[in-house]
């Protein structure tokens, strides 16, 4: 056993090997380095915090799904902000709806499994919304279109593979960048 007693709902490493595991029922994000027993809390005040993200700069990105929004703490300043979503739930392109899983591209690119709105949502570095890539159409099981989808992932060629759990499914999109 590497870590005990956390109810564990997301987890990541960075480059150096340290691991970052979200804790739903304490709301909180830790962190273990390499031969620790004990995590240090990077991240409090959540409200079931879910998947998490380490992207290239080493910086930690968490779906904050009750709280509707993704927030993000920089590796080199531990700054938290609020990188997606606006901490209210609703459909416009500034809000989230219980976003469950993360992923950031090579541009900084912030892509949400918007679960209970049924869409994966772009996030370009820096933006106050963003824009619906997959699920416009609203929920049902077309190719178009998600239900519940809980996780996304990429591949070295750029497509996004999506979990729709709600159809019990995955589905793998090929995403334009050029418009980020």
């Amino acid at each position: 056993t590497v870590i005990k007693n956390i109810a564990a709902s997301g987890i990541a490493r960075d480059n150096e090997g340290s691991l970052y595991v979200s804790d739903w029922t304490e709301n909180i994000v830790k962190k273990w380095r390499v031969d620790e027993t004990i995590g240090q809390v990077i991240i409090s005040g959540l409200n079931r915090p879910c998947l998490l993200f380490v992207d290239l700069n080493q910086s930690i990105v968490v779906a904050d799904q009750w709280n509707h929004r993704v927030i993000k703490v920089d590796n080199e300043t531990t700054q938290i902000s609020i990188v997606a979503g606006i901490g209210s739930s609703g459909r416009d392109e500034n809000k989230l709806n219980l976003p469950l899983s993360v992923a950031v591209d090579q541009l900084g690119t912030i892509y949400v499994a918007d679960t209970k709105n049924h869409r994966i949502m772009r996030w370009p570095r820096g933006a106050i919304s963003g824009n619906v890539i997959v699920g416009s159409r609203g929920e049902g099981s077309r190719s178009d279109q998600l239900s519940e989808p809980s996780d996304l992932s990429f591949d070295s060629d750029g497509n996004l593979y999506v979990v729709d759990a709600g159809n019990n499914r995955v589905q793998k999109y090929p995403i334009d960048k050029s418009s980020c």
